[in-house]
């Protein structure tokens, strides 16, 4: 067979190899190439509602924060019961509380509630005790910012405290 083979069979296989190649070529860019686009598109959708999910789930985490912070916020003043909620805090803290001023409040602008400025002179034994009243402050039941913080030491530990809670009424 090897023989008959002649220039005519040489030109055959090489338009055969040259069909099959444009073939493929064609074949890729009609079929394949579409197809990798179509993928590359789905996988950046599929990118961006991870993205959006995530953000969502971040969202939610804000709202139950908001949703805390506003059981935080009662509906009155009750001065009385922050008067209260202070010397309990002191008492578990181990602080004595010499006084307590009360100053008054303004309706906060942006956020519509009202404030209730308060001035507490408080004496301890050790710094340890005023970290403890610190610490009640900033994690009691009603919300309450901390505007001025002034701390001095010689033995026993004495701190002047301004704090603001709020409410909505």
């Amino acid at each position: 067979m090897l023989s008959n083979w002649n220039r005519t069979h040489t030109l055959i296989l090489v338009v055969v190899i040259g069909i099959a190649g444009l073939s493929y070529f064609f074949g890729y860019r009609t079929f394949v190439e579409p197809l990798q686009t179509d993928l590359k598109t789905v996988e950046d959708e599929t990118q961006l509602y991870e993205t959006q999910l995530s953000q969502l789930t971040g969202e939610e985490t804000m709202d139950d924060e908001l949703t805390r912070v506003g059981e935080q916020v009662p509906a009155e003043k009750e001065p009385q019961t922050v008067l209260n909620e202070l010397r309990q805090m002191a008492t578990r803290s181990k602080v004595d509380i010499e006084s307590i001023v009360s100053s008054s409040g303004e309706a906060a602008e942006e956020a519509q509630l009202n404030e209730a400025r308060y001035s507490l002179e408080v004496h301890a034994k050790a710094l340890k005790e005023i970290n403890a009243f610190m610490h009640a402050v900033e994690s009691g039941e009603r919300f309450m910012r901390i505007d001025a913080l002034t701390v001095e030491q010689d033995g026993s530990v004495d701190l002047s405290l301004e704090i603001t809670t709020f409410y909505s009424g």
